[in-house]
């Protein structure tokens, strides 16, 4: 944003995980916006009912945040 010259506060659209993406920068810098757009984003609970040991872990250590990186998450 600061990059582009974007001045603030501006409007954040997020759709799908975007929308969480947004919702973070949101929570960081809430003074920067004007308001916040959030289209089709997935709130679902998951459950991991059924899961193989090995399915379980896995999905126990993804992160829809990428803090360690797409390889990291695989």
């Amino acid at each position: 944003v600061i990059a582009h010259g974007i001045e603030a506060p501006f409007v954040l659209c997020g759709h799908s995980m975007g929308g969480m993406v947004v919702m973070r920068y949101a929570a960081n810098y809430p003074t920067d916006l004007a308001a916040l757009i959030i289209e089709d984003m997935d709130i679902r609970q998951r459950s991991y009912n059924g899961l193989s040991d090995q399915e379980l872990s896995r999905a126990r250590k993804f992160s829809r945040y990428f803090a360690g990186g797409f390889e990291e998450c695989r």
